[in-house]
């Protein structure tokens, strides 16, 4: 297998992805979130809060694996559950190495 070019990599981004369970019994699949997104969340827990925006957001990212449109935010907003939407975030947090036991750990940094 020969290596990969930055711009190879930056088309297609060596994310992970696994599959979530819903609280209705259904799986999803949803991809390992970037850096910038896991920074984010980092951000808000600094600022000892993190709001629905911001949850929103690391939804949306992990079900399409690509920085969300605005489209995609409304979407999730508009059409999800507070649990759908909080296992998505907490799974995503998770296998993206960040679970919210590593962001309350952030808020006492």
């Amino acid at each position: 297998m020969s290596a990969v070019t930055l711009e190879q990599l930056m088309a297609s981004p060596p994310l992970r992805t696994t599959e979530a369970n819903l609280p209705d019994g259904r799986r999803c699949t949803i991809s390992e979130l970037p850096v910038a997104v896991i920074d984010r969340v980092r951000t808000s827990a600094e600022d000892e809060q993190v709001n629905m925006d911001d949850v929103v957001y690391v939804v949306a990212y992990a079900l399409s694996g690509n920085k969300p449109t605005d489209k995609a935010l409304e979407a999730v907003r508009e059409s999800f559950g507070a649990g759908a939407v909080m296992a998505i975030y907490t799974e995503a947090l998770r296998f993206s190495h960040l679970s919210p036991d590593a962001v309350e750990q952030e808020k006492k940094h």
